[in-house]
């Protein structure tokens, strides 16, 4: 679940099927807490997604677009499609980069834009990174995809259709051409949400910390070792652990697991030198209350001609 608001609101009587899934997410239970960033099964083809530190590490201009469906076949339920950017500035130390972000799920929809930089120095044999965000959220409703059958329903109480609000970020990456290590915290500033008139929901800070390892298995051969814990204000943990193989300089392929999801799977191919086509697949099989099933795509273009040859590691 990519998108969710702590609320304090009873459960609705009776739900349509054309924005079901908003309605659970939003008004399910007295007292709901989740995530409010969204989770990409692919992080580790592209870093500067999950760590805008990152910005500029590959030596040229790196371009990535993700598309995400996570419960296929249910009305309503989550589409994510991103767009990230980020380059070297080439007369400073520095990188700069972008991330823009759209998810409908059932009868609200988001889009988020934020735009990064990062300062590096050389440490220990490798690169050290920091960085800050700046961007905004905004979030609409439309209510006439609902059908509110009873009067007691409290989607009515929903009197704002749109809101905007700031977001801030942080993070930090150590990197060499062999691993990484790296920490990012996002929503900071905890700006309030506006769904209802009276309410008290908000942004709830989250950090994620990622690390990963490769280990030469081959002339062209490599495996890649991975993993990223996530918290959110509140107590809240989640992880994946991933494995995979780099065969011949070519494709890549592997699996891994999510706390509360279960099994995943992956495959990466690099097309030629400057583009790179990625799919991914959530079991879902530990998931208790909704189908956690997930598909993603991912496509990766560096247009550069002069790249770093860690890109192959740190994708």
């Amino acid at each position: 679940m990519n998108q969710n608001e702590r609320c304090a609101l009873k459960p609705v009587h009776a739900l349509p099927l054309r924005g079901s899934i908003f309605i659970v997410v939003l008004l399910i239970s007295p007292a709901f807490s989740a995530q409010q960033e969204w989770q990409f099964t692919q992080h580790f083809f592209n870093l500067y997604d999950v760590n805008s530190a990152y910005a500029g590490n590959h030596g040229t201009t790196s371009i990535a677009l993700r598309y995400r469906n996570q419960w296929p076949g249910i009305a309503g339920a989550p589409k994510t499609q991103t767009l990230s950017l980020h380059s070297p500035l080439k007369k400073w130390p520095m990188g700069a980069g972008m991330r823009i972000m759209h998810e409908s799920i059932g009868a609200r929809s988001m889009i988020s834009l934020r735009v990064s930089g990062a300062y590096k120095m050389k440490l220990w044999g490798g690169n050290l990174s920091a960085g800050a965000s700046l961007g905004a959220i905004r979030e609409q409703i439309n209510l006439a995809e609902l059908s509110i059958r009873d009067q007691d329903d409290l989607v009515p109480a929903i009197d704002n259709r749109s809101y905007t609000m700031p977001v801030a970020e942080v993070a930090v990456i150590f990197n060499t051409t062999r691993y990484w290590v790296g920490t990012e915290w996002t929503r900071l500033n905890r700006s309030k949400t506006q769904w209802a008139s009276g309410g008290t929901a908000r942004m709830y800070y989250h950090g994620n910390t990622t690390a990963g390892v490769m280990i030469p298995a081959g002339k062209d051969d490599l495996i890649k070792l991975s993993g990223i814990v996530r918290y959110t204000e509140g107590g809240f943990w989640n992880y994946d652990i991933a494995a995979g193989f780099l065969l011949n300089n070519l494709i890549w392929f592997g699996s891994g697991y999510r706390a509360e999801s279960g099994p995943l799977f992956f495959t990466e191919v690099n097309i030629n030198p400057k583009l790179r086509l990625g799919y991914s697949y959530e079991t879902g099989n530990n998931q208790t209350y909704l189908p956690a099933q997930g598909h993603e795509i991912f496509l990766g273009f560096n247009p550069g001609n002069q790249q770093r040859s860690s890109i192959r590691f740190f994708q």
